[in-house]
């Protein structure tokens, strides 16, 4: 009886994993596809990100830096 509740338990979790895991692909449409020539570079200690079109949300960790100016 323990071994078949051991092998239903590892069942679910193996199925939980799979699923947590599987990606779907990302239906991108082509309304959300900006020209290249709209974007701007951003220099941050973390790199360099490309931000393309107008910012919808900007988010911050900290309030202080909402305080900054450029």
């Amino acid at each position: 009886m323990r071994v078949v509740v051991r092998l239903l338990l590892l069942s679910c979790l193996v199925l939980v994993l799979v699923l947590g895991c599987h990606r779907q692909p990302s239906d991108i449409s082509s309304s959300h596809i900006t020209p290249k020539g709209d974007c701007q570079t951003v220099q941050h200690l973390g790199g360099e990100t490309q931000i393309c079109g107008q910012p919808q949300r900007i988010v911050v960790l900290n309030p202080k830096m909402l305080d900054i100016r450029c």
